[in-house]
């Protein structure tokens, strides 16, 4: 229960700093123009999450879930997601959850530059 409330709260905080960074820098709002995009970031297990809408360069979030995501992370549970999420950032952590399944990334196959991905 509580873990799904901190899960809650950082992906919230998350779409606060992607809309500050916007405005503080204007390369970040510029590279924010280059896409439009819907990605969602989800608990699997409890089916909370948010999404984050990117278009014409403005940054549009509500929770819940949305079906015409382009992107999706999901985490096992809010535990893991918000454990994941949060500094400081464990990089091995975040291979292992890869690797074990505690989370997943769905979308196309093409890296965030929009170059196709190596196989």
């Amino acid at each position: 229960m509580l873990s799904a409330l901190r899960f809650r709260i950082i992906l919230w905080g998350l779409a606060q700093l992607v809309k500050f960074a916007a405005w503080r820098y204007p390369a970040f709002a510029a590279r924010l123009k280059e896409r439009n995009l819907v990605a969602q970031l989800k608990a699997r297990d409890e089916e909370i999450g948010r999404w984050y809408a990117i278009r014409d360069g403005k940054v549009t979030s509500g929770a819940g879930l949305r079906a015409d995501a382009e992107v999706t992370l999901a985490f096992k549970t809010a535990g893991i997601g918000a454990d994941l999420l949060m500094p400081p950032i464990n990089w091995l952590d975040q291979i292992n959850a890869q690797r074990i399944s505690r989370s997943a990334s769905t979308g196309p196959t093409t890296s965030a530059t929009g170059s196709p991905r190596r196989s």
